[in-house]
């Protein structure tokens, strides 16, 4: 993980990393379901963009109560429920009636924030001066199992089994193993022993490292949730060849996260966000006025690749800035990301609905340019975590 240091990854870690690995299928797979969830139950796209909102009102909820839960279970105790939460309310959402398909977007949310309440906090009080790196690596891992949603949704699709079984099947059988490896951890399961990052530096202030984390899930949301969509509107692709297009973005995300994280320590904070905007933004050029599809792809792949590791390292400066309460800090990131789920790509697809995509898809550009304008202000001398 470290240029210099060779890390050992015991099975707590890759319990930690597969938990995370199945947030990526699950929660990625959101934006590659979407569009035939929407065919089945025949409801227009604002409609359907309430389940990302929903899943956006778990996080929050989860986000102000998350911390008394670790504190009162334990970290890995709530680690494994939150595997049983995700495979619960994937399965809700692969019942073929509206209001079970609902309580699934809740569940899955509430099951994928308590992924996030914990796992980046047992990462970064694994390795403490490593933070950055090891979230990004996780985060790498989760992008690639989100790259086989497209693949296993629309082959499964495209030879008429329908997108569950492509949406559930490799997923659940994970799941199991990361239990497993769960009940081997030898982690200890009480969450109030004072945390080593306690000792690494002074309280910091939140505010603006929460906004710079808003700003980056908008902006990774809104491609993720609907750019197959796009592509649907804008080049006539099928629904499955458009699921499979969806898949440029997360491969671009796998690779800036498992690549690109080894730079981030280098560089403050500001100067690794000021970079991936600006790259994103040259992806999003291509995405957005190519006129030919595979252009299109191909700029999809390069806004994955730029905003890439603007989450991680996000989260783990905004762990970083409370020390003595990584918990609680982590709570906060939840919030954040609820927040934008619930904003922006909702935004697009109002617009969407009453406009066209193509005008609606510019609230991306506006997102990116004001992540670059806070990114100063949320990290304004130090450097980011290693």
């Amino acid at each position: 993980m470290c240029n210099s240091v060779r890390v050992k990854r015991s099975v707590s870690t890759w319990a930690a990393y597969g938990t995370l690995g199945l947030l990526g299928f699950w929660l990625n797979g959101l934006g590659t379901i979407l569009a035939p969830l929407r065919a089945d139950l025949g409801v227009d796209r604002s409609e359907v963009a309430f389940y990302p909102s929903l899943f956006a009102v778990a996080l929050v909820l989860t986000g102000l109560t998350g911390e008394r839960l670790v504190r009162a279970v334990g970290r890995r105790s709530t680690m494994a429920l939150s595997v049983v939460g995700m495979a619960a309310g994937a399965g809700l959402l692969c019942v073929p009636n509206r209001w079970v398909t609902l309580a699934g977007a809740l569940v899955l949310g509430i099951g994928c924030a308590l992924t996030l309440q914990t796992v980046m906090v047992a990462l970064a009080e694994e390795f403490p001066s490593l933070s950055g790196r090891a979230n990004s690596e996780a985060n790498g891992l989760a992008s690639l199992m989100a790259i086989l949603v497209p693949w296993l949704v629309g082959g499964s699709m495209a030879l008429g089994l329908g997108w569950r079984l492509g949406y559930l099947a490799v997923p659940l059988v994970a799941a199991v193993f990361v239990i497993l490896a769960l009940a081997r951890s030898g982690r200890p399961d009480a969450a109030t022993a004072a945390s080593p990052l306690a000792a690494g530096g002074e309280h910091q202030p939140m505010i603006w490292r929460w906004v710079v984390l808003v700003f980056a899930v908008s902006a990774e949301f809104c491609c993720l949730l609907w750019a197959a969509d796009a592509f649907t509107a804008w080049h006539h692709l099928s629904t499955a060849a458009a699921a499979t297009c969806l898949s440029a973005f997360l491969v671009g995300m796998a690779v800036g996260r498992v690549v690109l994280s080894a730079r981030t320590s280098a560089h403050p904070v500001r100067v690794v966000i000021w970079r991936q905007v600006a790259l994103a933004a040259v992806g999003f050029g291509l995405f957005w006025a190519a006129p030919w599809w595979p252009v299109s792809v191909a700029g999809l792949l390069v806004i994955g690749l730029g905003i890439s590791v603007i989450y991680p390292v996000g989260v783990s400066h905004a762990i970083a800035a409370w020390p003595d309460r990584p918990d609680a800090a982590a709570s906060r990131t939840l919030f954040a990301s609820g927040v934008a789920i619930a904003g922006a790509p909702y935004l697009l697809a109002r617009l969407a609905d009453v406009a066209d995509i193509r005008q609606a898809y510019l609230v991306v550009p506006v997102v990116l340019a004001l992540l670059a304008l806070t990114a100063p202000l949320a990290d304004p001398r130090r450097p980011s975590p290693a």
